[in-house]
């Protein structure tokens, strides 16, 4: 079998940087099982000094051996750790390993580049133009029309994701979603509550429509949900803890279980409106005082 030529690193990972890799066994071609891709990421690394903290592995199915739910698992940790320390890179031997179609391809990478992370593939190098292409077409909000083309929507309706990561509070968890036309096994992600940080998010929702700062929400929940003050203003605008999915433009209720009450939604959405119109915080007492 030819071997496939290697890439070498981007300027954006230069020597010394952090990166992850990510390898999936598809299930049809030996020549590119996990062990030799793995091989080959550690021995690239070596080769240009980039430092590799782990690799996540993944059968051709992702259901049937000890490695299931990497995929989601690297997800959820690179776009919820800290910048400080989330890796420069994601290394892949092929960027069809990385997603089997092409909705999650979009989403996935392209949450991943907001976050400023590179994702670079040794064996292939015509992916940077379509790449490129992809991330304007998102940036300029022209899926909507192919949310509801590709049925996506209609999937939302049903519980299962639209896509993107879901908010602090929530997991993915994978599931079976019917077949498709060829009847293959359909997958599809819902949003589960997070035992660990579900508590917190509820604290500091409770914790807000008392009128409490942003400073003493984010000490309370032991700087778990948030670092920075400032990521507090969009996260309570997110109707998703009210249990609404998102597809595009559509709001579907009872997409997913809530976190909150309307009347704790209703409550930190006053205090905001009173903010704005006063130019500080409600009266509420000594610690509504500060964002």
């Amino acid at each position: 079998m030819k071997q496939p030529i290697i890439n070498n690193p981007p300027a954006s990972l230069p020597s010394g940087s952090k990166v992850v890799a990510y390898v999936r066994d598809n299930g049809t071609n030996q020549e590119e099982n996990i062990e030799q891709q793995e091989k080959a990421i550690t021995d690239y690394c070596e080769k240009h000094g980039l430092l590799l903290s782990r690799i996540y592995a993944e059968s051709a199915s992702g259901f049937e051996t000890e490695h299931q739910h990497q995929f989601l698992k690297m997800i959820n940790t690179l776009m919820t750790c800290s910048d400080d320390e989330r890796p420069r890179g994601l290394l892949l031997w092929s960027y069809s390993r990385f997603s089997r179609n092409t909705t999650d391809l979009n989403y996935y990478l392209y949450e991943l580049q907001l976050k400023g992370m590179i994702i670079h593939s040794l064996t292939e190098n015509t992916f940077d133009s379509f790449l490129a292409l992809l991330l304007t077409t998102i940036a300029n909000n022209k899926f909507n029309a192919k949310y509801i083309r590709w049925g996506i929507a209609e999937k939302v309706k049903e519980g299962y994701s639209g896509g993107g990561i879901p908010p602090k509070g929530y997991l993915m968890q994978r599931e079976n979603a019917g077949r498709k036309r060829n009847g293959q096994q359909r997958m599809g992600s819902k949003w589960k509550v997070d035992p660990d940080l579900a508590p917190l998010v509820r604290l500091a929702w409770e914790m807000r429509s008392q009128g409490k700062s942003y400073e003493e929400i984010t000490e309370a929940t032991d700087r778990k949900i948030y670092t920075k003050k400032s990521s507090w203003i969009s996260h309570f605008k997110n109707k998703s803890y009210l249990g609404v999915g998102k597809c595009g433009d559509i709001e579907v209720p009872d997409h997913h279980e809530p976190l909150i009450t309307k009347k704790i939604w209703d409550a930190v959405q006053k205090i905001k409106s009173n903010y704005r119109q006063r130019g500080k915080p409600p009266k509420m007492g000594a610690s509504a005082n500060q964002e």
